[in-house]
């Protein structure tokens, strides 16, 4: 028996994108997605924590709205990931983008259930309905060194979320075990100077990993958050968003950049006794 919700016009416009793109790779068979699926980390080594489970009755459900909500962000990814590979062995794309194409897709997501949210329809459990005070769990991991829960205050979840959609997006990442999202948390956190005991704690939750540009944050000036040299990694980060044409990410650390400006600004503006 199939089941039937009431009517979501949200759900259903982000189900009729979803077959657009399967269209565009080829309409592979769900039996070829399913056996991909498990083979993903060995295919994009750089990779981290999207495989799920698929069956056949998710993919067709999910391709055509026949579910409560929008898909979550980890199946949309490993479905994503397997169309487009088997879009390209099969000739329908001229190449495999990869994990490149995985941002703009929770972008999408992301700004769906936003509107929604806005429309008062259902949404997902998730990144959006975390509480104000966000504990982000960490699973243990060998590989990468994130062994606990990353605590998110109120005011550094509230700070980041400040940031448009792409700020959601990190912190979805970061509840991912990505270090590289955790590094970029951290990066936009250090814009206000009330939240630099939160950005070093993240710093240090990156660094933990071996992520190259955290540890050189944190080896600057180990004690104290260096706000120059975020900064001058925030415009880096603005810069290489920009050139890859990921326009929300750019957005957010050119705002990054901006916030960090006002700050000095107002530091240098204060009277000193």
């Amino acid at each position: 028996m199939v089941r039937r919700y009431p009517a979501h016009p949200v759900r259903d416009a982000f189900a009729a994108r979803l077959r657009r793109f399967y269209a565009d790779c080829g309409r592979p068979r769900y039996k070829l997605i399913i056996e991909l699926a498990p083979r993903l980390p060995g295919l994009y080594p750089d990779l981290e924590n999207v495989t799920t489970t698929f069956s056949k009755s998710a993919l067709s459900e999910n391709l055509h709205g026949r579910r409560e909500t929008m898909p979550d962000p980890a199946w949309l990814a490993c479905f994503v990931l397997c169309c487009q590979r088997l879009g390209f062995e099969s000739g329908h794309l001229a190449k495999d983008p990869g994990r490149a194409s995985l941002l703009d897709w929770q972008r999408r997501l992301s700004e769906a259930e936003d509107e929604a949210r806005r429309l008062g329809l259902p949404v997902r459990p998730g990144p959006h309905a975390l509480p104000a005070t966000a504990t982000l769990y960490v699973p243990p991991d060998d590989d990468h060194g994130l062994t606990g829960p990353i605590r998110v205050s109120e005011a550094a979840y509230e700070h980041t979320i400040t940031f448009g959609p792409y700020g959601r997006i990190l912190l979805l990442q970061a509840s991912a075990r990505d270090p590289h999202a955790v590094y970029q948390v951290a990066v936009l956190l250090a814009a206000d100077p009330a939240r630099a005991q939160d950005a070093l704690s993240l710093l240090t939750d990156a660094a933990a990993t071996g992520h190259p540009e955290a540890l050189a944050l944190l080896q600057a000036s180990p004690r104290h958050l260096d706000r120059s040299l975020a900064a001058r990694h925030a415009h880096q980060l603005a810069k290489l968003a920009n050139n890859a044409g990921f326009v929300d990410a750019s957005l957010a650390f050119y705002e990054c950049v901006a916030r960090f400006t006002i700050a000095q600004d107002a530091i240098a503006d204060t009277p000193h006794s």
